[in-house]
């Protein structure tokens, strides 16, 4: 298939593949030697007894650990049923693999700032339906539902604002 775009023409031969083609996973060095052929074998053979064990052992030794870090991401991406289990169960799991530890801690931090963030917004918007309350509005319950299951910190902040000139409850939420 050719792809023109100006002057400038791209060829590109179309190579289509499925599980068959896509080689397992058998020693950690297959891994280090080549991490994106093997972030492929884990979706297609994840399921497969030792597949993710190889796989994390062998990003150990991929390059750097941010590198490596990124095949975890891209092989959670891809896979799905008892290979996204088996992987997700060996990222939770205690080890002394440095990129899985690294990438455990960089999900925590990620997970410690998206709760944050969440729990900040799920207050403003709560502040702003008892901005309501005090200012002799009454709220209907499912709007108290409403701000309390939000994670918006963006809508929970209009929220907020708006909660200062409404003259309606119903008036607030978008």
């Amino acid at each position: 298939m050719t792809v023109k775009c100006g002057a400038l023409a791209l060829t590109l031969d179309i190579c289509i593949v499925g599980p068959n083609q896509i080689p397992k996973i058998e020693t950690t060095r297959q891994v280090a030697d080549n991490p994106s052929v093997a972030a492929l074998s884990v979706m297609a053979h994840g399921h497969l007894d030792g597949t993710c064990e190889r796989f994390l052992g062998g990003l150990k030794d991929a390059g750097s650990v941010e590198h490596a870090m990124r095949y975890i991401d891209y092989a959670l991406e891809m896979v799905e049923g008892a290979a996204k289990s088996n992987l997700e169960v060996l990222l939770t799991m205690s080890t002394e693999n440095e990129v899985v530890s690294e990438f455990k801690r960089t999900q925590q931090a990620i997970g410690k700032v998206q709760g944050k963030a969440e729990g900040e917004a799920r207050g403003k918007a709560l502040a702003a339906v008892q901005l309501l309350e005090h200012r002799g509005m009454k709220v209907p319950a499912d709007m108290w539902a409403r701000a309390d299951a939000c994670t918006d910190l963006e809508q929970a902040e209009r929220w907020f604002k708006r909660s200062l000139d409404v003259e309606r409850a119903e008036d607030l939420l978008d």
